[in-house]
């Protein structure tokens, strides 16, 4: 079973949402602030099917309207080439999935869009006609205020409480594979998820609204990261409800 967990003690009291700013943040690097769909794709270097996959979320977490997260899962490993970006955590969320969508099984590549479509990841035209109609519901704004970041979600009474999500992100890197499925062979990866941790949940009478110093949002090695509004099934992941991003 998947299961979240945070500190109420840490969390910042809720408030009513505050206007939209990016002052600073916009100035350094690359915000995402409408995106119509989050990509989540469960992936695997040890994958002989995964590659394509991977390069199509590369090419659509190019588009300003698309957030894309790889997450490399671990079961793979045994036979013969140990995923370098790979985490329990990740196969575990996978399996979540799988649990809330009643499915008897996980595979890669799989593509889950905006938590709810489930699509082989390489499936260009299958993944085409869905984005076609995704949308994201709730906005997520930010604003950066002396090494603070201001993280704010508006109420709206026509859903459930949800969670709001930080996913930290590394950039493309490559790899050389020489064991497994995929001997011989280097790969670009893009849009590794790092890490998914729990701020905070939205109440959606009151909105919400965090404030966090900078760098523990953003370590040194990440690229960037993702904020996620998600509903929540007793610790299974539903709709992804809204979702920002930045990336420096």
């Amino acid at each position: 079973m998947f299961a979240f967990y945070f500190n109420l003690k840490k969390i910042i009291l809720l408030s009513i949402a505050l206007p939209f700013l990016l002052t600073g943040l916009a100035q350094a690097g690359e915000v995402k602030t409408s995106p119509i769909a989050v990509l989540e794709l469960f992936t695997s270097q040890g994958c002989a099917a995964c590659p394509s996959a991977d390069r199509l979320l590369k090419k659509l977490g190019e588009r300003d309207d698309i957030i894309a997260l790889a997450y490399h899962v671990d079961y793979w490993d045994y036979i013969g080439w140990k995923d370098i970006f790979a985490t329990s955590e990740n196969s575990n969320l996978q399996r979540a999935y799988s649990s809330i969508q009643k499915t008897n099984h996980i595979y890669t590549p799989q593509l889950m869009i905006n938590g709810t479509k489930d699509v082989v990841g390489s499936n260009t035209n299958e993944v085409d006609k869905i984005l076609s109609s995704a949308k994201l519901y709730i906005p997520i704004d930010m604003k950066y205020d002396n090494d603070y970041l201001e993280i704010s979600v508006l109420g709206n009474e026509e859903f459930s409480e949800a969670i709001i999500w930080l996913v930290s992100i590394k950039s493309t890197r490559e790899v050389e594979i020489t064991r497994g499925e995929n001997s011989g062979k280097v790969f670009s990866y893009s849009n590794i998820a790092t890490g998914r941790r729990a701020l905070t949940m939205w109440n959606p009478e009151q909105g919400v609204n965090i404030k966090l110093p900078f760098t523990q949002i953003l370590q040194e090695d990440d690229k960037g990261f993702a904020i996620i509004l998600q509903e929540d099934f007793n610790g299974l992941p539903g709709r992804i409800l809204g979702a920002t991003s930045y990336f420096r």
